[in-house]
């Protein structure tokens, strides 16, 4: 393949940045060099290569468990929620109209 043409300029203007001309050849040397090893592993041939999505084994300890709940302790903590709340009317909080008048 090809070196591809890019403007580091251009870039540094889209990244809100200032760079001097010596930053600008330093980056697209950098940048340069990058790209031509994501071509180099782009003529690798991978088709007996299995997909992966997860290399190490490991799980995500945050991960939420879904906890049956009962219909008793559902009410109880809405009841809670909506007796706290500075507003509510009917079972239901209250908030200030995001979208014109309130009625």
């Amino acid at each position: 393949m090809t070196k591809p043409e890019f403007d580091v300029h251009h870039l540094a203007e889209l990244a809100r940045i200032e760079l001097t001309s010596e930053e600008e050849a330093t980056f697209a040397r950098q940048l340069g060099s990058v790209l031509e090893y994501v071509d180099q592993l782009a003529e690798l041939n991978v088709d007996e290569v299995p997909e992966t999505a997860q290399v190490t084994g490991l799980t995500d300890v945050f991960q939420d468990s879904v906890q049956p709940i009962d219909d008793d302790s559902l009410r109880v903590r809405r009841d809670t929620y909506v007796a706290a709340a500075p507003e509510h009317d009917a079972g239901f909080i209250k908030i200030p109209a995001i979208f014109g008048e309130s009625e």
